[in-house]
Parts: C-alpha cells; sequence; structure tokens
C-alpha cells in the first residue's frame, strides 16, 4: 500500500453479499475520519427480478444505487473467476462483514491465497478459519457501522498489521489448502471408505 492510498475489497461473490449496505456505512465512516484517501473497491452481481418479493435483488438494487451515489467506492460487477485474482491484488485488505453465519465462505480463502488481510464477521466458519491470525480484526456486531469502521481502520492505519496478517493466512493457504494437499487427504478418505476402516 502506498502511504496515501488503502483500498478495501469486501466480499467478491456471485451475488452480492449481505453486509454490503453494513460495510457502506462503515466506509462512509472511515472515509470521514481517515488521513489518507480510502477506495472501496466491490464485486459481485445484482439478481435480475422486478419482484419485490424477491429480497436479494431489492437489497442488491438498493446497494448499487447506494453505491452509484457514494464518492470513493467503485462497483466493479460481476466477475468471471479469471478476473479474481486481479481484484483481489488491487486492494490491501478484505471486509467479510456477514450477518449470517455462513460455514466457509470461499472469498474468504480466496482472499487469504491472495495474501490479503481480513476484517470479518465473527461468526460461522470465519472464526474457525481466522483462529490464531495475528492482527485479526473481528467484529462481533457487523451491523454496527462504528465497529465495523473501527476494524478497518486498524488495517488502513497500520502497514505492518496488514503484511503480519495477509503474510500469515498466505502461509495458512499454502500449509492446508494446497491442491496436491487437499488432493491428498481426499484420496485418503476414499481409501479408507474403500477398504472399510473407519475414517
Amino acid at each position: 500500500m502506498s502511504p496515501t492510498k488503502s483500498r478495501s475489497n469486501p466480499q467478491a461473490a456471485n451475488a452480492l453479499p449481505e453486509g454490503v449496505q453494513e460495510l457502506l456505512d462503515a466506509f462512509e465512516r472511515l472515509r470521514a475520519r481517515s488521513h489518507r484517501p480510502v477506495e472501496l473497491l466491490v464485486a459481485g452481481n445484482v439478481r435480475d427480478s422486478d419482484d419485490p418479493r424477491n429480497e436479494k435483488a431489492v437489497y442488491g438494487r438498493a446497494a448499487l444505487e447506494r453505491m452509484r451515489g457514494m464518492s470513493g467506492v467503485v462497483y466493479a460487477g460481476s466477475l468471471h473467476p479469471a478476473q479474481m485474482r486481479e481484484f483481489f491484488m488491487a486492494g490491501d485488505l478484505f471486509a467479510l462483514p456477514s450477518l449470517w453465519n455462513d460455514p466457509f465462505p470461499t472469498a474468504m480463502v480466496e482472499a487469504a491465497a491472495a495474501g490479503l488481510p481480513i476484517v470479518a464477521a465473527a461468526r460461522g466458519g470465519v472464526t474457525e478459519f481466522l483462529e490464531g491470525a495475528p492482527c485479526t480484526a473481528f467484529v462481533s456486531h457487523p451491523e454496527d457501522a462504528e465497529e465495523l469502521a473501527a476494524a478497518l481502520a486498524r488495517y488502513v492505519d497500520s502497514a505492518s498489521d496488514r503484511a503480519t496478517a495477509g503474510r500469515w493466512l498466505r502461509e495458512r493457504i499454502v500449509r492446508h489448502f494446497d491442491w496436491q494437499r487437499v488432493t491428498d487427504d481426499l484420496e485418503s478418505l476414499y481409501d479408507d471408505l474403500l477398504d472399510g476402516s473407519p475414517a
């Protein structure tokens, strides 16, 4: 990160994730008190439905309309998997303010693989994945814009915390989620099941 610019990547997903509105609230607070320019990069699609009962479509359209009017917010739209690495590499940190107990958000793993520190809601599988990570910025109440803004500011203000957390997360991915390791573990499970051995 340069000393004059910080970018935060929220969850990049197939649809705008829950928590984007809360992230936008936090971003407004962060931007108002930051001593350097800060940008927020957002990726994801908005569901195509005019049905007012389709809550995800209504939520996505409202978030998209709000982002269009916000200074410092860049909406990248829906990204092809081949574009994800470039998206993650454009940021200095990753925000995952999930409002539900996501068992294992793949966007979090992708951000960690890119070496990004993660600001995340302390919910679901996120806490297990980030357990032990140095300088981790958990948010107990992601709907609380002040708490989320403070967690984001911690990384925006500390290049050393970003580097420490990002390096640790990247190493965790290499150690535990390397394709060879995943393949070996899966083959071992199949072997145990075929042999009748307990897994």
